[in-house]
């Protein structure tokens, strides 16, 4: 039975719309591109800072005796107050992903600071015993250098296609060396009642500790792997240091550290 030739009219063109959907179809699918690659698909990542250590903490280093022939058998002490300072601070970091949004890796800082310290003394009089002369003044640039290795563990977080928020802690190792007063040296004339401060020998101490860290960082790329980023991480340790009389002196290492730089994720 022949098909009305309306029918017949109707069916060829929707045959030839069909066909030439399925064939935008076709070459839209042909020509679809690669999606970019996303945070949570890199390997691993390496950052490169600069930024700011806040200032740590005031320690002292209290009665360090010292003798002179000049006193005879009657010894001096004094006590050296030094000030913490904040200052510049260099950060270099990478890591590997090994599970998922889990990445484990180490971090590099350098933080060197120079700053007061405050001195105080008793002096032996050379001509009556037991009468000892105030003396108090200040010392300078006193060089303090903190060198830590943060071992971290950290949990990036993709928050789009263009930005990584990466939580992170651990333990650090830290090396630190800061310069202590070992001696005193001061003015007096006849009748020698009166002594002036005239300035402070120092040596440099060093010792090492272990702490930890926790911190976040912010990255934003610009492209697949190249990008720029914040860091805020607080770290602390103690160390003890030796001090001239054979004691110790026990100082705060670390501190809350911000910085920004250059990242790279691979």
């Amino acid at each position: 039975m022949r098909k009305p030739m309306s029918m017949r009219r109707c069916s060829r063109p929707f045959r030839v719309s069909v066909a030439l959907a399925m064939l935008c179809v076709g070459g839209s699918a042909g020509t679809v591109r690669p999606a970019a690659a996303q945070p949570s698909e890199a390997r691993g990542f390496i950052t490169i800072n600069g930024g700011l250590q806040a200032a740590s903490a005031d320690f002292s280093d209290n009665t360090i005796a010292f003798s002179h022939p000049l006193f005879g058998p009657e010894e001096g002490d004094f006590d050296a107050r030094y000030r913490g300072g904040g200052d510049t601070l260099l950060d270099v970091s990478g890591g590997v992903r090994i599970w998922r949004h889990l990445v484990v890796g180490a971090a590099v800082s350098q933080f060197s600071h120079e700053d007061d310290a405050g001195i105080t003394g008793r002096i032996p009089h050379p001509f009556l015993f037991d009468g000892l002369r105030q003396i108090s003044g200040t010392a300078t640039e006193f060089a303090r250098q903190e060198v830590a290795v943060h071992i971290q563990a950290l949990w990036v977080i993709p928050a789009g296609r263009s930005v990584d928020i990466a939580l992170f802690g651990g333990p650090t190792f830290f090396n630190v060396t800061q310069d202590l007063v070992t001696g005193v040296t001061f003015d007096q004339t006849y009748p020698y009642n009166d002594v002036t401060f005239a300035g402070a020998s120092r040596q440099p101490q060093s010792a090492a500790t272990t702490g930890f860290h926790v911190g976040a960082d912010v990255a934003f790329y610009f492209s697949n792997w190249v990008g720029v980023g914040g860091m805020v991480r607080f770290s602390r340790g103690s160390v003890d240091l030796d001090s001239q009389d054979g004691g110790g002196v026990a100082i705060d290492t670390g501190g809350l550290q911000t910085s920004g730089g250059l990242r790279l994720r691979f």
